[in-house]
């Protein structure tokens, strides 16, 4: 069994200052540690809250819920379409980042 330990830590607000979520994120760091099995993550534990996810359904909403409130997983992308429009896009994956 592998193991990942990964630190979310305080964002610099500067650069994410144009979105009122992103400058509204924690500033205190939460360590969490991801458990893997070939290839998949099988347990996450908040070591800093002693909290623990195994199933899948778990492991997902507990990672979108620290890296949403750590500002993670946020892109605002602006593109040029084939037929001469620009798009934009906002879209949040905090617990797949």
């Amino acid at each position: 069994m592998m193991t990942s330990s990964y630190k979310f830590s305080k964002v610099a607000l500067d650069i994410v200052a144009f979105h009122s979520k992103c400058t509204r994120a924690l500033t205190f760091q939460n360590v969490c540690q991801i458990f893997w099995e070939k290839g998949n993550p099988v347990k996450v534990v908040n070591l800093t809250t002693k909290e623990e996810a195994k199933s899948p359904a778990n492991i997902l909403k507990m990672l979108n819920r620290l890296g949403g409130a750590h500002a993670i997983g946020r892109i605002d992308i602006v593109e040029n379409r084939y037929v001469g429009i620009k798009s934009r896009g906002v879209y949040e994956t905090p617990g797949m980042s």
